[in-house]
């Protein structure tokens, strides 16, 4: 895969992986796209710095993903687009995209969204959501999917044994939880689970008025940024690697 200076790409970035998560969704939703993951590392995780210090991280990455001429710029973490929602766009001109869980698509449901602290702190959700706040689950699922690839073995909170079966609705409010959607699932047993990746990603459609015929077999380029990206890669690869066959 090889980028092409000539086509601007849609640039994705988040702290470590969570953000292939969206990646993942724009390549299978826009396969023709050419596209930019930018991996924060040095800064994971998101979930648990300051609104200043989230700003300062949000500027350099975006100012860092202008250079490349993007065609949209995607912010794959929920934390950085609840905090600083109205504050992102400012750094690019380029459109800036967010990520939010979708906390009002299911008013009569019993609902529980799981979520960083500081998605926590400044989410505002109907009274029919109960909010779980998991402190350290995204360095957990960082450190598991790049040691032993294995979502299995990534050790879940003690709250979720303790809220198993208790919802119909289970809502990922941080994309490094998507990346292991299944285990979610299997332990919290709802009918079901879900995060905000899809909407982001029909907006994108939408923006860039994305069409793609069932005889085109035109595909674009993905490229990794940033620290461990050749891990990135290998890991985006392995997770997704259905919807990569043709690159």
């Amino acid at each position: 895969m090889f980028y092409d200076k000539n086509r601007k790409p849609i640039c994705v970035f988040d702290s470590g992986i969570g953000g292939l998560y969206m990646l993942f969704e724009l390549i299978k939703n826009m396969p023709k796209e050419n596209y930019l993951y930018l991996s924060d590392t040095k800064n994971l995780p998101f979930g648990s710095k300051t609104e200043r210090e989230l700003s300062i991280i949000a500027r350099k990455n975006i100012e860092k993903l202008n250079e490349y001429n993007p065609k949209a710029i995607v912010i794959g973490c929920n934390t950085l687009s609840v905090v600083l929602n109205k504050e992102l766009q400012k750094f690019s001109s380029a459109p800036v995209f967010t990520v939010f869980p979708p906390v009002k698509d299911y008013p009569n449901k019993k609902v529980c969204l799981l979520v960083t602290p500081m998605t926590a702190e400044y989410l505002q959700t109907p009274k029919n959501i109960d909010v779980y706040a998991l402190t350290d689950m995204a360095s957990r699922v960082e450190l598991g999917l790049r040691t032993t690839k294995d979502a299995t073995l990534i050790q879940m909170p003690d709250i979720i044994k303790k809220i198993r079966g208790k919802y119909e609705v289970v809502i990922l409010g941080c994309t490094h939880y998507s990346l292991i959607k299944n285990e979610f699932k299997k332990h919290l047993k709802p009918r079901i689970i879900t995060d905000g990746c899809l909407n982001t990603v029909n907006k994108v459609k939408n923006y860039i008025n994305y069409q793609q015929n069932a005889e085109d077999n035109m595909f674009g380029s993905v490229v990794f940024i940033g620290g461990n990206k050749i891990n990135n890669k290998i890991i985006f690869e392995k997770y997704c690697k259905n919807f990569l066959k043709n690159y």
